[in-house]
């Protein structure tokens, strides 16, 4: 995609786009059923969308409706190819962060997030609704891990003047 243009606008066009993003949606979807052996699988998944994402013009995922029969949450019929690429992503963080916790999935899921977001207008409610809740899930889990490593550092800190006193109490003896 970066070495030709005209591969990459032949691949980012509204005719061809579809036909290569909703088959790579659907398998990042299934990442629920990942298993270890398939988690190769599932980061080239994310490399593709990144490199599309960096590529793809704003108007177009935002201009195309697909349908995703595969979606069990939620019917997904003639909804935004924009839409449709957030809500998987954000179903991919969280089951991540929930089951995998691989910090290469989270990284680039959010990257790909990031490509989009600055074009998406007009949120569709169920979409916003995922960003709501994915961002609480990273939020307490900031929070949990803040408390941890508080929690570890003090401890640390108390370790540290025991074997002070043990220290001073030998030097006394």
């Amino acid at each position: 995609l970066q070495g030709s243009r005209t591969f990459s606008a032949f691949v980012t066009s509204p005719a061809c786009l579809p036909k290569i993003m909703l088959p790579l949606l659907q398998n990042l979807y299934e990442l629920g059923t990942a298993t270890s052996e398939s988690m190769n699988h599932v980061y080239l998944l994310l490399i593709l969308l990144l490199i599309l994402s960096q590529h793809v013009s704003a108007n177009v995922l935002s201009s195309l409706t697909v349908s995703a029969p595969w979606y069990k949450e939620r019917l997904l019929r003639d909804v935004r190819l924009d839409s449709l690429v957030l809500i998987t992503l954000f179903r991919c963080a969280h089951i991540n962060m929930v089951k995998i916790q691989d910090e290469f999935i989270q990284s680039n899921a959010m990257a790909v997030v990031a490509n989009i977001a600055p074009h998406v207008v007009s949120m569709e409610p169920f979409v916003a609704q995922q960003l709501v809740e994915t961002t609480i899930l990273f939020a307490k889990k900031i929070c949990s891990l803040t408390t941890f490593l508080e929690e570890h550092d003090a401890s640390d800190h108390e370790s540290d003047i025991h074997d002070d006193d043990h220290g001073h109490h030998d030097y006394e003896h």
